[in-house]
């Protein structure tokens, strides 16, 4: 119900009033209208590939100076 009161609303008073008259916090209201971004690709690995050990010796527990 409050979602549509805003909609119906907004386009006259605007967002922040139409929330603010329904008892809706402005942020909510956004958070669950706003667009999603679509993610495209292959997600980073948090894990160190095989190349990446080759290169990079193991920590030694020393501070090198």
């Amino acid at each position: 119900m409050s979602d549509a009161a805003i909609a119906e609303l907004a386009p006259k008073i605007g967002v922040r009033n139409a929330c603010d008259a329904v008892g809706v916090a402005q942020a909510s209201y956004y958070r669950r209208h706003r667009q999603s971004r679509h993610r495209s690709g292959r997600r980073r690995s948090r894990t160190p590939t095989g190349c990446s050990r080759v290169h990079c010796p193991p920590p030694s527990g020393r501070n090198p100076q």
